[in-house]
């Protein structure tokens, strides 16, 4: 079974969005760029089968706008 976790989202016009993942040494291991995010509420699910446990950082930028929270993977 592979692990995702979601990540959701809100935008205030149709904008594209950055999903990176870093872990706490400030590797990226994770990139996507979601092209024309609808207005309002967005959930993306991120495949995080390849990572080891622990802790990460998640950042999403859009145009004007960033947001970091912390992700923590359990085995």
């Amino acid at each position: 079974a592979s692990r995702n976790v979601t990540v959701q989202y809100t935008v205030e016009r149709e904008e594209n969005v950055v999903i990176e993942v870093f872990d706490l040494v400030g590797n990226k291991v994770y990139f996507e760029q979601t092209a024309g995010a609808a207005y309002g509420p967005n959930v993306k699910q991120i495949n995080v089968e390849a990572l080891p446990a622990g802790m990460y950082i998640v950042r999403l930028s859009a145009a004007d706008s960033q947001v970091t929270q912390k992700l923590r993977i359990l085995n």
